[in-house]
C-alpha cells in the first residue's frame, strides 16, 4: 500500500481532475481537506468520475476565513477502481484542498 495526498493550492471554479487511480490499482479515497486561503468564504465541492458519469461524494457548507472542514476518517472511506477520477471546484478560488488516497496494486491472473 502507497499512501499519496494532493495539494491544491488553488482549486479551480469548474470541475478539474485532481487524481486518477493508476492502472492496476484501486485507491482508497481517505481524506478530503478544505480551507479557505483568503477572507472569502469558499464552498467546495468534491466528486468522482466514472467514463462521462460524476458523482459529488462531499458538498462543504460554505467554510468562512480561518475555518476548515476534514471529511473522512479511520472507519469512512471511498473504494476507487483503476481509472477513476478525482475531481473538485468550488464556487471562488479562494479555497485549497488535500486529497489523500492509500494505493493498492492488484494482478489479474490469467492462469
Amino acid at each position: 500500500m502507497k499512501r499519496r495526498s494532493v495539494l491544491v493550492p488553488v482549486v479551480t471554479t469548474s470541475a478539474a481532475t485532481y487524481y486518477t487511480v493508476p492502472a492496476n490499482t484501486r485507491a482508497k479515497l481517505v481524506m478530503f481537506h478544505a480551507a479557505p486561503t483568503t477572507g472569502t468564504t469558499t464552498t467546495p465541492t468534491l466528486g468522482i468520475k466514472v467514463g462521462s458519469d460524476t458523482t459529488t461524494i462531499v458538498t462543504t457548507q460554505s467554510l468562512a476565513a480561518g475555518a476548515s472542514a476534514t471529511y473522512f476518517s479511520d472507519t469512512e472511506c471511498v473504494i476507487l477502481e483503476a481509472g477513476t477520477l478525482i475531481v473538485a471546484h468550488s464556487n471562488n478560488t479562494a479555497c485549497s484542498l488535500i486529497i489523500t488516497v492509500e494505493e493498492t496494486p492488484y494482478l489479474v491472473s490469467t492462469a
